[in-house]
């Protein structure tokens, strides 16, 4: 009975200890600004982390994605006006961009969520690719 009890504490040690070694995950940063914004924020940090739970353990590293708002010229016009960007590890290149007019209702913002989502962590698949491509590199 003893060797049973030594050996199942010594298997949930090492599991943990896999589990926290393997394991990666995704930090969700954002800078509160207007109700539309934190409408965004609170929406796509809620599907981030339904998806997170469901494919968390495929991931190597850990990733921090970050949510800004500022103003950027509109394409079409030149006109600076208020978005939303999605950024990945601190990259100078957003992930995803949206506008504040394209969040007119909850449907075009659960669109633009589920969007933005998918870009997130297509873009984190292609960076964990590479990070354990380096870490098959390193020689032991």
């Amino acid at each position: 009975m003893k060797k049973t009890a030594i050996v199942f504490v010594v298997s949930v040690f090492l599991f943990c200890l896999v589990e926290e070694v393997f394991a990666g995950g995704i930090d969700i940063r954002f800078e509160p600004g207007d109700e539309k914004t934190e409408s965004f924020a609170e929406e796509f940090i809620f599907e981030m982390k339904k998806r997170e739970n469901i494919i968390i353990y495929e991931f190597a590293g850990n990733y921090i994605v970050n949510i800004y708002v500022g103003n950027f010229p509109y394409p079409e016009t030149g006109e600076k006006k208020s978005v939303i960007g999605i950024f990945i590890d601190g990259e100078n290149k957003s992930v995803f961009r949206v506008w504040h007019e394209d969040l007119f209702s909850g449907r075009a913002m659960k669109r633009k969520v589920d969007e933005a989502v998918e870009r997130v962590f297509e873009k984190i698949r292609k960076l964990d690719i590479k990070k354990r491509k380096k870490i098959m590199e390193i020689p032991i």
